[in-house]
């Protein structure tokens, strides 16, 4: 069953497998029980009233569906989709007939007709009568045998590619493999997949001979980088001076600047220490080379010396970077020729491939950045034009973006290479599962005539079947004297010979017509009674042939409103015999109901195969030990403390909690004095008169309490059972 946006019912998704249709559902006053019933009346009662009536508050769509599916795996649906202001859309392939009672079933039937119900009842129930159908049945007959036969064809197709995939060696447990030839006949599942079958089987070849050792696939870690171009541009753009120097001594040293200035370092040292000698070929320094290595130093302490220097460094860098881009893209060629080779393995990657660098022109421009150093060496004094290296710079920087937008997504492929080889079990079952889908669709095309041949037979049947009812339903039973009879029946199964009613419906009391007053007599529980039997009657206009009541689907929301207990056991025993005053070969209903007495009493009694409770929008299958009261009770009274609108019920419901825990506790104690003695409960000035003074149906002595009081005692109540009884508390916040 599954219900969204239908009253409290935001998102309702439950489903049980149960061996009978006689299903008991426990629900407190305020969970949406009724919600329930009223989405199947509207079946029959499509109006844009009863839709809006419905809908969650603030809500304008809703669904409802109720699903069951038998052993032959033939599934049967009731969908209902709501708007709001619009009738709903009503898709029910079921074949049952639901007939629902609750407060709205009353409200139309009885209580607005002053439980004088309407005898204007029309139409006939077709039986069965004994005419010469031979001819018909024979041709029957056949197209059943022809189905068979079709169909037996179609299911030993279906077999053989159960066989295929099983050389496959795919586990049966696979969601996808377990399709039938009923779910490929009706087209149950919409399965998509862009692979053969006969490629899908390569694939599975290939994972299957995956070696063992495969290594990890390095990552790759790209050195380009783009550190010292401000500082080529900066050099670029500016116009140096150039040194007195001369130009002869200049050029001189500029062809062995390194050289020199790492000579000079090492001298340096030697004259520190009063060493006049040279430390390459140690021979003292005369007077001429040491006024040379003074030039030198003046030299290299001045401005155009450092920066010739700067450029210098900064043409290494370049060089060097060529070596990198070089290096760095036989890297890439050699990891993407190993992973083209391995991903052969990995069938989910088999279309997935490395980006590199496209259109690659990244040497011209580095190269362009060489020489323009090197013209700018020669002449520093002299600005290079923007033109002449702005373009290189651009395209260089969109490498650089490139280069790390591909190395951020090949690294990703390789890591989920990495961790898909190393866990072969989820890519085989991602092939397993392609597999089952690819197989599905082939049986479908493959079959395609034959199942087009299956369903023509299957329409000649049901145009055939139809012909044989229409001609063999030829008795006739008036509707209105069945319900009437029945009407009757159940009256006199309730109250004996004080109630009844006459051939017109119109109701008695000991044999006196009550016309316009009947609403006067019957008391609250009476008028119960009366509209269900009216209810049990009414089957009679819902069916038009003998074979329809076996297709009745009965939705009983609480039965046993205001009734004394006789009347409640009564109505649990005019449930159970349904199926013998019906003459039904099964029923089928679901009982909702609030009362935990009833709901003993038609589990007790075998009534109800299947009993469920309904909490919070959930369904789940209630035990024993929650037929008793006080869970119930403690749930109730912690909603109030949650939030929720406190009712004339929650002081009872506080008593009853107390008392209970009370005589499990402290037996020899009376109530009150239990309260006394615990401080959390002694310390609420009047929880103990709120439970004494409003569970009682005596004459009120206290004040009114609202709801800020009840919320307080509540809380009260609440904290003394979560510091006894912590896992009461934490069950019922589930």
């Amino acid at each position: 069953m599954v219900a969204e946006n239908i009253g409290p019912h935001l998102s309702l998704n439950d489903s049980f497998q149960i061996s009978d249709l006689k299903l008991g559902v426990f629900a407190n006053n305020g969970s949406g029980k009724t919600f329930i019933s009223r989405a199947f009346r509207l079946i029959n009662n499509n109006s844009i009233e009863n839709v809006n009536k419905i809908l969650s508050i603030n809500k304008t769509k809703g669904s409802f569906k109720f699903n069951v599916t038998n052993m032959q795996d033939k599934k049967t649906q009731l969908s209902i989709k709501l708007n709001k202001d619009k009738e709903a859309v009503i898709i029910d392939n079921t074949d049952y007939i639901f007939h629902v009672f609750n407060s709205d079933y009353i409200k139309e039937n009885i209580e607005e007709l002053k439980y004088n119900p309407d005898g204007k009842i029309e139409g006939y129930i077709l039986g069965r009568t004994k005419i010469d159908l031979t001819n018909e049945k024979n041709k029957l007959k056949e197209l059943n045998e022809l189905d068979i036969k079709k169909y037996e064809l179609f299911k030993e197709e279906v077999k053989k590619a159960k066989g295929e995939l099983d050389k496959q060696k795919i586990n049966k447990g696979t969601s996808e493999y377990k399709f039938t030839h009923s779910s490929i006949y009706n087209n149950e599942c919409n399965y998509l997949e862009r692979k053969s079958y006969n490629d899908l089987v390569k694939l599975n070849k290939n994972l299957s001979q995956t070696p063992d050792d495969i290594e990890n696939i390095k990552q790759l870690n790209y050195s380009f980088n783009d550190d010292y171009f401000d500082r080529i541009i900066k050099i670029f753009k500016t116009e140096y001076t150039k040194s007195k120097i001369a130009q002869s001594f200049k050029e001189k040293v500029l062809s062995k600047q390194s050289f020199i200035k790492e000579g000079i370092k090492y001298l340096s040292q030697n004259l520190k220490e009063d060493k006049a000698t040279c430390p390459f070929c140690e021979q003292d320094l005369r007077i001429n080379a040491l006024n040379l290595i003074e030039q030198y130093n003046v030299y290299l302490d001045d401005s155009e010396s450092l920066v010739n220097s700067e450029i210098t460094t900064l043409l290494e860098y370049v060089k060097e970077e060529k070596k990198c881009v070089e290096k760095d893209e036989s890297l890439f060629l050699k990891t993407k020729n190993e992973f083209d080779t391995l991903k052969n393995y990995i069938p989910s990657l088999i279309d997935v491939n490395l980006e590199g660098l496209k259109n690659n022109n990244l040497d011209k421009e580095l190269d362009n950045i060489i020489d323009l150093l090197n013209t700018k060496i020669l002449n520093i004094e002299k600005e290079i034009p923007l033109k002449d290296y702005s373009i290189s710079f651009l395209r260089m920087n969109k490498y650089l973006e490139v280069l790390k937008a591909n190395s951020f997504n090949n690294n990703k492929i390789l890591i989920d290479f990495n961790d898909k080889k190393d866990n072969l079990k989820v890519e085989k079952l991602e092939v397993n599962r392609k597999l089952c889908k690819a197989m599905y669709l082939k049986i479908q095309a493959e079959q395609k005539n034959l199942i087009e041949e299956i369903r023509k037979i299957r329409s000649e049947k049901e145009v055939l079947e139809k012909e044989i009812k229409i001609k063999e339903s030829k008795e006739k039973t008036r509707k209105k004297l069945k319900v009437l009879e029945n009407l009757k029946m159940h009256l006199k199964s309730f109250f004996g010979e004080k109630y009844s009613v006459d051939d017109d419906f119109c109701f008695k009391f000991n044999k006196h017509v009550l016309t316009s007053n009947a609403t006067d007599v019957l008391s609250d529980g009476e008028k119960s009674i009366v509209a269900f039997c009216y209810y049990l009657a009414d089957i009679h206009k819902l069916v038009d042939r003998n074979d329809d009541y076996d297709k009745i689907f009965f939705i009983i929301d609480d039965p046993i409103s205001s009734l004394d207990f006789h009347y409640v056991y009564a109505v649990a025993q005019v449930i159970r015999d349904l199926r013998e005053t019906l003459k039904l070969k099964r029923t089928r209903f679901i009982i909702l109901t609030h009362n935990l007495e009833f709901m003993s009493i038609l589990i007790r009694n075998k009534i109800i195969k299947f009993s469920l409770v309904l909490v919070n929008s959930k369904l789940s299958i209630l035990s024993r030990q929650l037929i008793m009261p006080y869970e119930e009770h403690l749930r109730d009274v912690y909603n109030v403390v949650k939030g929720k609108e406190s009712s004339h019920t929650i002081p009872n419901s506080i008593r009853h909690i107390l008392e209970t825990i009370n005589k499990f506790e402290s037996p020899d104690k009376e109530l009150k004095e239990y309260c006394e003695d615990n401080n959390i409960l002694k310390n609420n000035e009047f929880i103990y008169s709120l439970m004494h003074d409003a569970s009682h149906g005596s004459i009120r002595q206290q004040m009114p309490y609202n709801d800020e009081m009840i919320k307080k005692g509540c809380t009260a109540v609440i904290d003394f059972v979560n510091s006894k009884f912590e896992g009461q508390i934490n069950q019922i916040k589930d």
